[in-house]
Parts: C-alpha cells; structure tokens; sequence
C-alpha cells in the first residue's frame, strides 16, 4: 500500500484550491498533524472543518479518526514504533521493560504538573449530584469508563455503562437535566462518543469527559474536561500512557467521591463486598 503522504502529493492536481491548502499543510505538517484536532487543521489552513474533511474524503477516509490513523502507521519508523515510539526492533527485553517504565513514570510527573486538583473536586462534585451517571467510550477507552462504571456501582450510585455505541446514544437521547454523561477519549475526536455528548447536550444534562487534548471538539462539549498529558509524542492507535494516566485521574476522581461521600460511602463499599463475598474461596 502506498504512503498516505505519496497518495496526496499524486493528487494534488485534482484538488479544490481550499482542499490544496489543506493538502500542503498536512505535507509540510505532517509530525505536529498527529495531534492536533480537526479544529487546529482548519485554523492553519484558513479554512473550514466541513473542507478539511471534503478533503479526507476525496483521498477515501470517511473520519479524521482514520487518517490519523493512517498517517501514524505509515510515519512509523518500525513495527514496534506503530505502538510505542521509544522502542527500536533491535531492542532486549530488558531494554523494552526499562523504556516502558521510565516512559510511564515521566508521564504521570506529567500528570501531577499539570492536572488542577479543583478539577478532580470538581468532577467528585458532579458524578455525587447527579442523578444517573452514563459512562461510555470506545477503543482503549472503553475499559477505563467501564472501571469507572464498576467503581461507581460499589458506592451505590446510579451508573449505567453501555459497551454498544447505538444503546448509549439511545440512553444519552432519553437522559433527564440531573443526568451526567461521563465520556472518555484519548483523541477528543471519537465520533461516537462525541455523538452521545451532543445528544447528552440536547437534553440539558451535563457532560464530564477524560480526554488528552484540551482544545479537542469533545472538550468543547463538556461541562468539565479533565485533560491528562498526551503521553505519546506522535499519535498512536493503542495511546497506552493516555490510558495509564486516565486510569490514575480516576482513581483521584474516586477517592475524592469515596471522602465526599463519608459514612455512606464506607457503608455502600462493605455492603458490595459483603454481597460478593460468600462467592469467593
């Protein structure tokens, strides 16, 4: 299969003039284009998100999702480079177990610079006053919504996790004002889970969403954004710090909940263990 950068260069003579200047920011850009947003292309270019996504459709890409996807398989320099940047294919394993580790420990430093505790409060504050909280996301971030969903059901609260795309957007459809939509998406660019928090918004409940990217569309959605280091220098399918550093935010998100909570919480936890526990050898 030919690059994705060799496949736009060969069509640029069929492209509208707009659709070129997208086509040539993407060629000149094509490193910083990994992480940016479909909204950033388009300020660059002068133009328009509806062009910047004329243009991947003429080259056969139904969603920016996709093409990012492309262009980082394609850019990578070794297989192992399409899952994690650092390692070379000539690598020991005691080699890849050094960089794997340093490589999380410097993005959780990350973490602690840059997330604003008044946020995870603030997050903590809204899953305990709302009413149901619906928590989704797709791909690598679908287990970090359903660990939220079960740390939720331990404390009694209401919340209600969809592993189907079609059920949450119908359940996002039919949510009530005191309704919380928990979202998570390392890109911010999910089209599914950015469906369901438009669909949330049309109801009047309120949207908590866990992304890396602060100026993505789905943080533009949200009531509250909880925006972790991207991690990664270059995007990648599997964003495996992303997810490590979303599963910690959560964690600082439950214990919050767990102290807010007081008593209750405690009571709600021993029940939930109590209620298992007769089933455990």
């Amino acid at each position: 299969m030919p690059n994705i950068l060799s496949e736009i260069r060969s069509s640029l003579n069929i492209l509208s003039d707009t659709q070129r200047r997208v086509a040539d920011h993407i060629l000149a850009n094509s490193e910083n284009v990994l992480t940016h947003t479909l909204s950033d292309i388009a300020q660059a270019c002068g133009t328009s998100e509806p062009t910047v996504l004329r243009f991947l459709n003429k080259m056969g890409f139904s969603s920016f999702q996709l093409f990012r996807i492309r262009l980082a398989r394609d850019g990578a320099s070794t297989p192992s480079a399409t899952v994690y940047e650092d390692i070379q294919g000539q690598d020991s394993p005691l080699s890849i177990k050094s960089k794997v580790i340093q490589s999380s420990l410097q993005a959780i430093r990350e973490l602690d610079a840059t997330l604003d505790p008044d946020d995870v409060a603030h997050a903590a504050d809204l899953i305990r006053l709302s009413g149901r909280i619906l928590l989704f996301g797709v791909g690598g971030s679908a287990p970090v919504a359903a660990d939220a969903w079960h740390k939720l059901l331990r404390l009694g609260l209401h919340a209600v996790w969809q592993e189907s795309f079609q059920m949450m957007l119908v359940t996002c459809t039919h949510a009530a004002p005191d309704d919380l939509l928990l979202a998570v998406s390392h890109s911010g660019e999910s089209q599914e889970v950015i469906a369901c928090a438009e669909a949330m918004k049309l109801q009047g409940g309120r949207i908590l969403t866990m992304t890396s990217f602060s100026n993505s569309s789905l943080t533009r959605l949200s009531d509250l954004s909880l925006v972790t280091p991207a991690g990664e220098r270059h995007f990648h399918t599997d964003a495996m710090l992303s997810r490590i550093m979303q599963s910690v935010t959560l964690d600082m998100v439950y214990i919050q909940l767990v102290l807010s909570m007081g008593e209750h919480a405690v009571q709600a936890i021993d029940r939930s263990r109590q209620a298992v526990a007769r089933f455990k050898t």
